[in-house]
């Protein structure tokens, strides 16, 4: 990678998700000469808007640099532009993105950066419960033209702050479309899915203002940090374990280069990549472990009298990202 595509992510700390020097995502598709210079231009001026204060408008360049030719560096200020924006549930995945990517690359400080920065956006990150009726089979919810799959109903989508349309529809039914405005902050509110009238598809526009579902920082402030505090622990735990794996990895290819406690370089390199995965294992499992023990606490006894079930499945879509958490309490 270019190192002028690393400009505004240097500073140092934990998430989960895909995207060093020299080298363009795996999976990413070969791309010409010149893309990879309409991507350079884009992202020089991406940085003089973002020095501008011209922050939209820096979003925008740095979005259209990395589709033109995804790095690391590039993805990187994409997300820390979102998260001046307000944007927070796509700073997040992006976030999450570029630390697993950074990891895969062996760029460790910027792993550590990336995944700090995931961690400190989550806890802005709101969240919003589609509550949808028993009559909704064969529904189809859209949340800004991105399908919601029918698993993801009930259960916590991280969305970004500001307005959206949710649109409902179904074969032979009147589709409606909700106006959805979603405030800063960590609160979780929740939107009743309305039960759809029989007949022609017509749209109908209904503005909606989600009532709170899980009490606010100022009304039930104990569930919504227990729920932070099981999300970044579930994440903690899942990073823990990737590190786990890539510790057992390292150990196994250094044996080949080494005989009894002389090993040669690339055996002394994979030895020292092995010790640093052991670590960030150890301090991320302690971490996870800390953080999904005290939020389950704080959910459980948030109301003394209500029983809690809760769920973990995997969210992703566009601009709509994250761990499912949901159940009743």
């Amino acid at each position: 990678m270019r190192s002028s595509r690393t400009r505004l992510a240097v500073s140092f700390t934990l998430a989960l998700g895909v995207h060093a020097t020299g080298s363009a995502r795996a999976d990413a598709p070969l791309r010409s000469s010149d893309d990879i210079a309409r991507a350079e231009v884009r992202f020089h001026a991406g940085e003089q808007f973002f020095d501008d204060k011209q922050y939209e408008a820096a979003c925008v360049a740095f979005e259209e640099s990395e589709r033109l030719d995804p790095q690391l560096g590039t993805l990187l200020n994409l997300a820390f532009c979102q998260e001046r924006m307000g944007r927070t549930a796509t700073a997040w995945h992006e976030y999450s993105i570029g630390a697993v990517w950074a990891e895969q690359r062996g760029q460790h400080d910027r792993a550590a950066w990336a995944l700090g920065r995931a961690v400190e956006v989550s806890r802005r990150v709101p969240i919003v419960l589609l509550d949808v009726p028993l009559a909704a089979q064969g529904y189809t919810i859209e949340l800004d033209g991105s399908v919601v799959a029918p698993s993801a109903w009930g259960t916590p989508l991280s969305v970004d702050p500001g307005e959206h349309v949710v649109r409902v529809s179904s074969r032979g039914h009147r589709s409606q479309q909700l106006a959805l405005r979603v405030p800063e902050g960590p609160a979780t509110q929740g939107l009743t899915i309305p039960t759809l009238a029989i007949g022609t598809e017509l749209v109908a526009w209904v503005p909606v203002e989600p009532a709170p579902r899980v009490g606010t920082r100022s009304s039930n402030g104990r569930i919504v940090f227990g729920l932070a505090g099981i999300g970044v622990g579930v994440a903690a735990l899942a990073v823990g374990s990737y590190f786990g794996v890539r510790t057992f990895t390292k150990k196994n290819e250094a044996s080949s280069h080494c005989v009894g406690t002389e090993c040669d370089a690339t055996g002394v390199s994979l030895q020292a990549d092995a010790h640093t995965s052991a670590t960030a294992s150890t301090v991320t499992f302690a971490v996870g472990g800390a953080s999904l023990a005290l939020g389950t606490w704080l959910a459980l006894t948030s109301r003394s009298s209500a029983s809690v079930t809760a769920q973990v499945q995997p969210l992703v879509g566009p601009r709509v990202a994250g761990l499912g958490l949901g159940g009743s309490w």
